[in-house]
Protein backbone atom coordinates (compact mmCIF):
# COMPACT_ATOMS: atom_id res chain seq x y z
CA UNK A 1 0.00 0.00 0.00
CA UNK A 2 1.84 3.04 -1.10
CA UNK A 3 1.00 6.25 1.38
CA UNK A 4 2.13 9.71 0.63
CA UNK A 5 2.98 11.65 3.90
CA UNK A 6 2.51 15.11 3.87
CA UNK A 7 3.57 17.79 6.60
CA UNK A 8 3.37 21.84 6.35
CA UNK A 9 2.00 24.34 7.74
CA UNK A 10 -1.24 26.76 6.56
CA UNK A 11 -0.09 26.43 2.67
CA UNK A 12 -0.68 22.43 2.83
CA UNK A 13 -3.29 22.66 5.21
CA UNK A 14 -5.42 24.73 2.50
CA UNK A 15 -6.34 27.29 5.24
CA UNK A 16 -8.85 30.03 3.33
CA UNK A 17 -10.09 27.13 1.61
CA UNK A 18 -13.92 27.58 2.19
CA UNK A 19 -16.93 25.66 0.55
CA UNK A 20 -18.57 29.08 -1.23
CA UNK A 21 -21.87 27.61 -0.79
CA UNK A 22 -20.92 28.73 3.25
CA UNK A 23 -20.71 32.41 2.26
CA UNK A 24 -22.39 34.62 4.60
CA UNK A 25 -22.19 31.76 7.69
CA UNK A 26 -19.97 31.40 10.24
CA UNK A 27 -17.94 28.77 9.17
CA UNK A 28 -14.03 28.79 9.13
CA UNK A 29 -11.92 27.06 7.27
CA UNK A 30 -11.05 24.35 9.28
CA UNK A 31 -14.45 23.62 10.74
CA UNK A 32 -15.06 19.89 10.18
CA UNK A 33 -18.45 20.76 7.62
CA UNK A 34 -16.08 22.50 5.62
CA UNK A 35 -13.26 19.55 5.34
CA UNK A 36 -14.83 17.88 2.14
CA UNK A 37 -14.49 21.17 0.23
CA UNK A 38 -11.27 21.93 1.44
CA UNK A 39 -9.51 18.75 0.98
CA UNK A 40 -10.67 18.12 -2.54
CA UNK A 41 -9.29 21.35 -3.28
CA UNK A 42 -5.59 21.34 -2.13
CA UNK A 43 -2.69 20.83 -3.57
CA UNK A 44 -1.49 17.41 -1.24
CA UNK A 45 -4.69 15.54 -1.99
CA UNK A 46 -4.69 16.52 -5.60
CA UNK A 47 -0.76 15.38 -6.22
CA UNK A 48 -1.77 12.22 -3.95
CA UNK A 49 -4.89 11.19 -6.85
CA UNK A 50 -2.71 12.68 -9.97
CA UNK A 51 0.06 10.16 -9.05
CA UNK A 52 -2.01 7.45 -7.55
CA UNK A 53 -1.11 6.45 -3.90
CA UNK A 54 -3.70 4.24 -2.33
CA UNK A 55 -3.21 6.96 1.10
CA UNK A 56 -3.03 10.19 1.95
CA UNK A 57 -1.92 11.47 5.66
CA UNK A 58 -1.43 15.10 5.95
CA UNK A 59 -0.16 15.98 9.19
CA UNK A 60 -0.42 19.92 8.64
CA UNK A 61 -1.72 22.43 10.51
CA UNK A 62 -1.88 25.90 10.57
CA UNK A 63 0.39 28.62 11.75
CA UNK A 64 2.54 25.73 13.42
CA UNK A 65 6.52 25.96 12.79
CA UNK A 66 8.84 23.70 11.45
CA UNK A 67 9.76 22.73 14.74
CA UNK A 68 6.36 21.00 14.77
CA UNK A 69 6.75 20.15 11.07
CA UNK A 70 9.86 18.41 11.22
CA UNK A 71 8.37 16.69 15.13
CA UNK A 72 5.06 15.72 14.00
CA UNK A 73 6.74 13.91 10.54
CA UNK A 74 9.47 12.05 12.32
CA UNK A 75 7.10 10.59 15.12
CA UNK A 76 4.65 9.32 12.65
CA UNK A 77 7.13 7.42 10.46
CA UNK A 78 8.62 6.11 13.61
CA UNK A 79 5.43 5.03 14.98
CA UNK A 80 3.74 3.45 12.14
CA UNK A 81 6.85 2.53 10.27
CA UNK A 82 9.88 2.33 12.28
CA UNK A 83 8.91 1.08 15.13
CA UNK A 84 6.82 -1.34 13.68
CA UNK A 85 9.30 -2.49 11.34
CA UNK A 86 7.25 -1.86 8.58
CA UNK A 87 8.57 -1.69 5.18
CA UNK A 88 9.58 2.25 4.02
CA UNK A 89 10.11 1.69 0.18
CA UNK A 90 6.48 2.35 -0.99
CA UNK A 91 6.06 5.88 0.88
CA UNK A 92 6.96 9.13 -0.67
CA UNK A 93 7.21 12.40 2.02
CA UNK A 94 6.96 15.98 1.26
CA UNK A 95 7.63 18.65 3.76
CA UNK A 96 6.35 22.25 3.31
CA UNK A 97 8.65 24.24 5.17
CA UNK A 98 7.29 27.38 7.03
CA UNK A 99 8.99 30.42 8.01
CA UNK A 100 12.23 29.91 9.66
CA UNK A 101 11.60 32.29 12.99
CA UNK A 102 8.59 30.98 14.44
CA UNK A 103 9.74 29.11 17.15
CA UNK A 104 7.95 26.22 19.35
CA UNK A 105 8.32 25.82 23.31
CA UNK A 106 6.61 23.15 25.69
CA UNK A 107 4.59 25.40 28.27
CA UNK A 108 4.26 23.26 31.33
CA UNK A 109 1.17 23.95 33.49
CA UNK A 110 -1.35 20.90 34.82
CA UNK A 111 -1.04 18.91 31.30
CA UNK A 112 1.64 20.57 29.33
CA UNK A 113 1.36 21.36 25.78
CA UNK A 114 3.44 23.18 22.80
CA UNK A 115 3.25 26.46 22.36
CA UNK A 116 3.77 28.45 19.32
CA UNK A 117 6.02 31.67 19.03
CA UNK A 118 5.33 33.91 16.18
CA UNK A 119 7.80 37.03 16.31
CA UNK A 120 6.69 38.10 13.10
CA UNK A 121 3.61 38.73 14.25
CA UNK A 122 1.52 40.82 16.62
CA UNK A 123 -0.27 38.23 18.97
CA UNK A 124 -1.67 38.00 22.18
CA UNK A 125 -0.47 34.53 23.72
CA UNK A 126 -2.52 35.49 27.32
CA UNK A 127 -4.39 32.01 27.31
CA UNK A 128 -1.30 30.53 28.67
CA UNK A 129 -0.21 32.38 31.97
CA UNK A 130 3.09 34.30 31.55
CA UNK A 131 3.74 33.26 28.26
CA UNK A 132 3.19 37.35 26.51
CA UNK A 133 5.73 38.51 29.02
CA UNK A 134 8.11 35.31 27.76
CA UNK A 135 7.15 36.42 23.92
CA UNK A 136 7.99 40.20 24.76
CA UNK A 137 11.20 39.21 26.34
CA UNK A 138 12.00 36.52 24.11
CA UNK A 139 11.17 38.78 20.47
CA UNK A 140 13.15 41.51 21.69
CA UNK A 141 16.42 39.22 22.68
CA UNK A 142 16.86 35.74 21.69
CA UNK A 143 14.66 36.17 17.98
CA UNK A 144 17.98 36.37 15.75
CA UNK A 145 18.87 35.50 12.49
CA UNK A 146 21.80 33.92 14.22
CA UNK A 147 19.61 31.64 15.90
CA UNK A 148 16.91 30.71 13.51
CA UNK A 149 18.80 30.36 10.38
CA UNK A 150 20.93 27.60 12.46
CA UNK A 151 17.87 25.92 13.46
CA UNK A 152 16.62 26.10 10.22
CA UNK A 153 19.03 24.74 7.98
CA UNK A 154 19.81 22.10 10.75
CA UNK A 155 16.21 21.18 10.40
CA UNK A 156 16.56 20.25 6.69
CA UNK A 157 20.03 18.86 6.87
CA UNK A 158 18.34 16.64 9.76
CA UNK A 159 15.46 15.29 7.74
CA UNK A 160 17.50 14.88 4.75
CA UNK A 161 19.58 12.26 6.82
CA UNK A 162 16.77 10.84 8.25
CA UNK A 163 15.10 10.02 4.92
CA UNK A 164 18.46 8.62 4.21
CA UNK A 165 18.89 6.54 6.94
CA UNK A 166 15.51 4.90 6.59
CA UNK A 167 15.54 4.61 2.80
CA UNK A 168 12.69 6.76 2.48
CA UNK A 169 11.85 8.99 -0.70
CA UNK A 170 11.31 12.48 -0.18
CA UNK A 171 11.06 15.65 -1.41
CA UNK A 172 11.17 19.22 0.64
CA UNK A 173 10.29 23.10 -0.59
CA UNK A 174 9.78 26.36 1.34
CA UNK A 175 6.35 27.72 1.43
CA UNK A 176 6.88 31.12 2.07
CA UNK A 177 9.01 33.47 3.89
CA UNK A 178 7.40 36.61 6.41
CA UNK A 179 8.12 39.50 6.09
CA UNK A 180 9.68 41.22 9.65
CA UNK A 181 6.79 43.80 9.71
CA UNK A 182 3.69 41.53 9.17
CA UNK A 183 0.72 42.79 6.69
CA UNK A 184 -1.38 41.58 4.29
CA UNK A 185 0.41 42.81 1.18
CA UNK A 186 1.55 39.39 0.11
CA UNK A 187 2.97 40.64 -2.88
CA UNK A 188 5.83 42.11 -1.03
CA UNK A 189 6.99 39.73 1.03
CA UNK A 190 10.20 38.96 0.83
CA UNK A 191 11.28 35.40 -1.04
CA UNK A 192 15.07 35.49 -1.41
CA UNK A 193 16.28 31.90 0.12
CA UNK A 194 17.86 33.46 3.30
CA UNK A 195 21.47 32.20 2.24
CA UNK A 196 21.64 35.91 1.26
CA UNK A 197 21.56 36.38 5.17
CA UNK A 198 24.73 34.30 5.59
CA UNK A 199 26.46 36.13 3.10
CA UNK A 200 26.74 39.35 5.70
CA UNK A 201 25.64 37.70 8.80
CA UNK A 202 28.80 35.32 9.13
CA UNK A 203 31.01 36.04 6.21
CA UNK A 204 33.58 39.33 5.86
CA UNK A 205 35.91 39.44 3.01
CA UNK A 206 36.12 36.31 1.26
CA UNK A 207 36.35 33.38 3.66
CA UNK A 208 37.07 35.19 6.76
CA UNK A 209 34.14 34.36 9.70
CA UNK A 210 34.54 38.09 11.46
CA UNK A 211 31.37 37.34 13.28
CA UNK A 212 31.77 37.94 17.15
CA UNK A 213 28.63 35.23 17.47
CA UNK A 214 29.76 32.85 15.09
CA UNK A 215 31.16 29.72 17.88
CA UNK A 216 31.24 26.85 15.81
CA UNK A 217 28.49 27.56 13.55
CA UNK A 218 28.35 25.89 10.07
CA UNK A 219 25.35 27.22 8.12
CA UNK A 220 27.35 28.09 4.66
CA UNK A 221 28.58 24.97 4.66
CA UNK A 222 25.93 22.60 5.72
CA UNK A 223 23.22 24.49 3.25
CA UNK A 224 26.04 23.19 0.54
CA UNK A 225 25.44 19.66 1.85
CA UNK A 226 21.71 20.07 0.85
CA UNK A 227 20.21 18.06 -1.81
CA UNK A 228 19.70 20.36 -4.42
CA UNK A 229 17.46 18.27 -6.09
CA UNK A 230 15.36 16.96 -2.98
CA UNK A 231 15.34 20.55 -1.95
CA UNK A 232 13.24 21.79 -4.55
CA UNK A 233 14.80 25.18 -6.23
CA UNK A 234 17.00 25.50 -3.43
CA UNK A 235 19.01 27.90 -5.42
CA UNK A 236 17.44 29.81 -7.27
CA UNK A 237 16.35 33.00 -6.14
CA UNK A 238 12.65 32.51 -6.70
CA UNK A 239 12.22 29.41 -4.73
CA UNK A 240 9.31 29.06 -3.21
CA UNK A 241 5.64 28.04 -3.15
CA UNK A 242 4.53 31.40 -2.76
CA UNK A 243 7.14 33.36 -5.02
CA UNK A 244 6.18 30.44 -7.87
CA UNK A 245 2.43 32.09 -7.34
CA UNK A 246 3.33 35.29 -7.86
CA UNK A 247 4.98 35.11 -10.61
CA UNK A 248 2.39 32.63 -12.27
CA UNK A 249 -0.39 35.65 -11.34
CA UNK A 250 1.56 37.94 -12.77
CA UNK A 251 2.13 35.82 -15.95
CA UNK A 252 -1.65 34.88 -16.39
CA UNK A 253 -3.02 38.04 -14.71
CA UNK A 254 -5.08 36.14 -12.54
CA UNK A 255 -5.87 35.94 -8.96
CA UNK A 256 -4.15 32.95 -7.01
CA UNK A 257 -4.39 34.51 -3.60
CA UNK A 258 -7.60 34.39 -0.94
CA UNK A 259 -6.11 36.54 1.76
CA UNK A 260 -3.06 35.16 3.03
CA UNK A 261 -2.83 31.80 1.43
CA UNK A 262 -3.24 30.22 -2.19
CA UNK A 263 -6.94 30.00 -3.22
CA UNK A 264 -7.98 26.95 -4.74
CA UNK A 265 -6.45 27.94 -8.61
CA UNK A 266 -3.22 28.60 -6.60
CA UNK A 267 -3.19 24.70 -4.85
CA UNK A 268 -3.63 23.24 -8.42
CA UNK A 269 -0.87 25.12 -9.97
CA UNK A 270 1.52 24.02 -7.21
CA UNK A 271 -0.19 20.46 -7.25
CA UNK A 272 1.29 20.52 -10.92
CA UNK A 273 4.28 21.95 -10.29
CA UNK A 274 4.93 19.13 -7.73
CA UNK A 275 3.61 16.47 -9.64
CA UNK A 276 5.69 17.17 -13.39
CA UNK A 277 9.08 17.62 -10.69
CA UNK A 278 8.80 14.83 -9.26
CA UNK A 279 8.05 12.54 -12.36
CA UNK A 280 11.12 14.75 -14.36
CA UNK A 281 13.42 13.95 -10.99
CA UNK A 282 12.14 10.13 -10.65
CA UNK A 283 11.58 10.80 -7.08
CA UNK A 284 9.37 8.19 -6.29
CA UNK A 285 7.98 5.37 -8.50
CA UNK A 286 5.30 3.45 -6.79
CA UNK A 287 6.83 0.05 -5.82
Amino acid sequence: MSELIVSGDSWSFGSEIIDPSFKNKDIIDWDECNDEYRTSNIWPNILSNELKFDRLKNLSFPAISNDRITRSLVNYITKYYLYEDKPTDDIFVIVGLSSPERKEFFYKDNQGTWVTLWPAWEHNYSEHVGMSDFAKSYICYFNNVEEYLNRYVNQIYYLQNFFKANNIKYLIFQSFYQPTEFHNKINEWNDTPYITEWNTSFHGSGDTIDSKYYMGSSEPEIWKLIDSTRFMNKNEKNHSFHGYLLEQQIKDNNSYFVGLHPNEKGHKIWSDKLTNYIVKNNLYRKQ
